[in-house]
């Protein structure tokens, strides 16, 4: 590992190598390197997750644009997360 990249070994041979973020708190992630679910979220912005929200209803709505004006990323603000809660007691208390 330097400065700026980061290099993954197994069994002492180098398997991959990353240029490491030079921003704090910052992720580099690949796309091919996320698991199925967070790639399905990772490009969601503020007008996917409203979009997404007016699809369950009205009150979904209120919470998404809350947690949006609370955090810089959607993502980091758990939105993403709890738009995908669509079934049981979540769902059912935001629609009722």
């Amino acid at each position: 590992m330097t400065r700026t990249t980061v290099e993954v070994f197994q069994r002492g041979q180098r398997i991959a190598s990353h240029v490491q973020c030079a921003f704090k708190g910052l992720q580099t992630t690949i796309a091919v390197h996320m698991p199925p679910a967070h790639r399905e979220v990772a490009g969601w912005n503020a007008q996917t997750l409203t979009a997404r929200a007016e699809t369950i209803g009205p009150r979904c709505v209120v919470l998404v644009e809350r947690l949006l004006c609370q955090r810089q990323h959607p993502y980091k603000a758990g939105t993403a997360s709890k738009l995908n809660c669509r079934r049981g007691y979540f769902s059912t208390k935001l629609v009722d």
